[in-house]
C-alpha cells in the first residue's frame, strides 16, 4: 500500500501515462503481447488509413491523466477511453512498418531531454552549491 507522499508524488508525475506514452511503452516492451495491443492501438487511431494524413488533429490537452495505481501491467494503467493521441514517433511510418514492431521492439533514438540553456543553469548551480558548500 502507499503512503501518502507516494501516492500524492506518484499522482503528481503520471504525466508519463498519457497514452500517447503508453503506447510508445508498449512499442518498445519485451513482451511480444504488448507490442501487438501497441500496434493495434495505432491501427484503430488512424481508423485504417496507412499514414496519419491528418495532422491538424486537435491539440491534446495536457491534464494529467488519472492511473489505475492497482495496474499490473502497462494495459491496466490507463482508461483506453479517454481520448487517445499517436505517439509522435510512429506518425510518418505506414501501417507496414508500424505492424514490424510486432516480432521486433521499437528502438528509441536517445536524444537529450533538456536544452542547452538547461544543462547551462545545471552546471551554474552545481558550481554556485560548491562554492557555498566550501565557505
Amino acid at each position: 500500500m502507499l503512503s501518502s507522499i507516494q501516492l500524492s508524488t506518484v499522482q503528481h508525475s503520471v504525466w508519463y501515462a498519457f497514452g500517447k506514452i503508453t503506447i510508445q511503452a508498449l512499442l518498445c516492451s519485451s513482451e511480444n503481447e504488448e507490442r501487438k495491443v501497441g500496434v493495434q492501438k495505432i491501427i484503430e487511431l488512424r481508423s485504417g488509413n496507412d499514414f496519419l494524413e491528418d495532422l491538424s488533429v486537435p491539440v491534446c490537452h495536457r491534464k494529467i491523466p488519472s492511473i489505475n495505481l492497482h495496474a499490473t501491467s502497462l494495459l491496466e494503467l490507463i482508461d483506453w477511453s479517454q481520448s487517445i493521441y499517436e505517439p509522435l514517433l510512429t506518425c510518418k511510418l505506414t501501417i507496414l512498418e508500424v505492424k514490424n514492431f510486432i516480432n521486433d521492439p521499437m528502438q528509441v533514438p536517445e536524444w537529450p531531454c533538456h536544452g542547452q540553456s538547461v544543462e547551462r543553469i545545471a552546471q551554474q548551480v552545481t558550481e554556485a552549491a560548491d562554492k557555498v558548500h566550501t565557505v
